[in-house]
C-alpha cells in the first residue's frame, strides 16, 4: 500500500514568509521613489511653464509690434460683433464682425516678404549750409526669387520722418529713389536708421525691419565772404607792433655797450673795432598777434522776440573766424556753456572751439547753443584774458539786449593794451560803426551787411 507524501509545511511557511518579505521590500522601494517622481514631474511642469511664458512674451511682443491701433479695434469688433450677432440675432453686429474679420484676414498677406530687401543709403556730402537742401539716394534691391509686394521705407531725418513708397518689385529688380533733405536750421541731423515698413491698405497690421546705419549731417551756419583780416578795421584795432626791446630776436633795433652776461654771438664786431670796446646788438620783440572771437550765449543776452538773432550772431562770428583761418591768423574762439551742478555747487565753464581748419570750426559751431544759466559775456572775457596771454584783438559778438554799460563791464575784463571790437546784432537798428568813449561798436542788422561794414574802414 502506497502512502502519499505530505507537503513540507516548514518549506511553505518559509516560502510564504520569504514571499511576504519580498513583497514588503518591493513595497518599501516603491514608496521611497514617489517623492523623486513627483519632483521630476514638477520640474517638467515648471520647464513647460517657463516655455509657455516665453512663448507668450514673444507673442505679446510680436502683437505689440505688428498690430496697429486700427488692428486692435478690428479684432475687438470681431470678438464682440460675431457672438452678439449670432446669439442675439443682431445683423448689424454680425455684419460688422464679419467685415472686420475679412479686413484682418486680407491684411495678413501684406506682411510676407520685406526681409529680401537690400537697402543702401548714400549722402553726397555730410556737410551742408543752413537753408540749403541736399539730395540723398536710397537704392532698394529685391534679392529674392519671387515678387515683393509694395511697401514703404521710413527715413528719420532729425525729428522728422520721410516716408518713401516702394513699388511692386520683380526678382533682382533695383529701384533708385531720391530723398530730399532740407536743412533749415544750424545743427547736427541724424539721418537713419532706415526702416522697411510692411502694412496693408487699411493699416491693420504693420511689420518693420530696421537697418542700423545712422549718418550724421552737419548743418553749418551761413557765412559771407569778407576781405582779408590783414586790412581794414580788424588790422587797425590790433594797434602798432610791440616796442619791447630784447637781447635776442629777429628784428634789429640798435647797438649798446656790452654788459656781463650778454651772449658772445650778439657782439657787433665792426662797432667794437671802431669804438675799441665791446658792443652788442639789441632787437625789437617779435610777437605774433592772436585774435580772440567771443560769443555771448545766454538767452537773456538776446532778444526774445527775434528767434533768428542768435543764429545771425553765430553766422557773424563764423564769417570772421573762417576769414582769419584762411589768412593763417592765430585765432581762438570762445563761448559760454550751460551751467552744471557738481556736489550741489554750480560749475561754470567756457568752450574753446576747434580752429585747426575752417571746416573744424564750422563743425564745432553746429553744437553751440543758448543757455538759460551759464557764463555771461563779461565772465567769458575774464576767462579769455586769463587763458590767452598773447591776445592782441578781441572781437565780441553780442545780442541786442546788451547795453553800453554791459559792454563796458566786459571791456574792463580784458587787458587795456589790446584792441576790442563789439559786434552787436540788432535787426531793428541802423547798421553802422560808432565809438562810445573807449568802446568800438559795429551794429549788424543782416548778415550781408557784415562784409560792407568791415570793408568801409579800410
Amino acid at each position: 500500500m502506497s502512502t502519499a507524501k505530505k507537503p513540507n509545511r516548514s518549506w511553505s511557511k518559509d516560502q510564504e514568509q520569504s514571499t511576504r518579505v519580498s513583497f514588503g521590500t518591493s513595497g518599501t522601494g516603491s514608496t521611497g521613489t514617489q517623492p523623486a517622481v513627483a519632483a521630476q514631474a514638477l520640474t517638467e511642469l515648471s520647464g513647460w511653464g517657463l516655455q509657455a511664458v516665453a512663448v507668450a512674451r514673444k507673442a505679446l511682443q510680436w502683437a505689440g509690434e505688428t498690430v496697429t491701433p486700427i488692428g486692435w479695434q478690428s479684432f475687438l469688433l470681431v470678438a464682440i460683433g460675431l457672438p452678439i450677432g449670432f446669439i442675439w440675432s443682431w445683423p448689424e453686429f454680425l455684419i460688422l464682425g464679419i467685415a472686420s474679420g475679412i479686413v484682418s484676414l486680407i491684411a495678413v498677406p501684406f506682411l510676407f516678404g520685406g526681409k529680401s530687401y537690400a537697402v543702401s543709403f548714400q549722402l553726397p556730402d555730410d556737410r551742408i549750409v543752413a537753408g540749403d537742401e541736399i539730395e540723398a539716394r536710397v537704392e532698394v534691391q529685391n534679392t529674392s526669387n519671387h515678387i515683393e509686394l509694395p511697401g514703404q521705407l521710413d527715413v528719420p531725418i532729425g525729428k522728422t520722418v520721410a516716408e518713401i513708397p516702394i513699388p511692386l518689385m520683380r526678382p533682382s529688380q533695383v529701384v533708385d529713389i531720391a530723398v530730399p533733405i532740407p536743412a533749415q536750421r544750424r545743427g547736427v541731423l541724424d539721418v537713419g536708421p532706415i526702416s522697411s515698413i510692411r502694412t496693408d491698405l487699411v493699416g491693420v497690421l504693420r511689420r518693420e525691419i530696421r537697418w542700423a546705419e545712422v549718418r550724421k549731417l552737419f548743418v553749418h551756419p551761413r557765412t559771407v565772404s569778407i576781405r582779408s583780416t590783414t586790412s581794414g578795421i580788424i588790422r587797425d584795432l590790433e594797434g602798432l607792433p610791440t616796442t619791447n626791446i630784447v637781447d635776442s630776436d629777429i628784428s634789429f633795433h640798435a647797438i649798446r655797450d656790452y654788459q656781463p652776461g650778454d651772449g658772445q654771438r650778439h657782439i657787433h664786431w665792426k662797432s667794437t673795432a671802431k669804438t675799441g670796446k665791446l658792443m652788442v646788438r639789441q632787437f625789437e620783440e617779435s610777437r605774433r598777434s592772436r585774435i580772440a572771437l567771443m560769443l555771448a550765449s545766454r538767452v537773456d543776452e538776446y532778444s526774445v522776440s527775434d528767434e533768428d538773432e542768435f543764429e545771425l550772431a553765430v553766422s557773424t562770428l563764423a564769417s570772421i573766424g573762417v576769414r582769419a583761418i584762411l589768412d593763417s591768423r592765430d585765432i581762438s574762439v570762445l563761448s559760454g556753456v550751460a551751467e552744471t551742478v557738481i556736489s550741489e555747487q554750480a560749475v561754470r565753464r567756457i568752450r574753446t572751439l576747434n580752429t585747426l581748419s575752417a571746416r573744424k570750426l564750422l563743425d564745432d559751431l553746429c553744437f553751440v547753443g543758448q543757455y538759460e544759466r551759464g557764463l555771461k559775456i563779461d565772465e567769458v572775457c575774464r576767462f579769455g584774458a586769463r587763458d590767452l596771454t598773447d591776445m592782441s584783438l578781441a572781437v565780441i559778438v553780442v545780442g541786442s539786449t546788451m547795453s553800453l554799460k554791459d559792454m563796458s563791464r566786459a571791456r574792463l575784463q580784458l587787458p587795456s593794451e589790446i584792441g576790442v571790437l563789439f559786434i552787436q546784432i540788432n535787426a531793428r537798428a541802423q547798421p553802422g560803426f560808432a565809438t562810445y568813449s573807449n568802446l568800438d561798436v559795429l551794429t549788424v542788422a543782416v548778415l550781408e551787411d557784415l562784409a560792407g561794414l568791415l570793408a568801409r574802414f579800410q
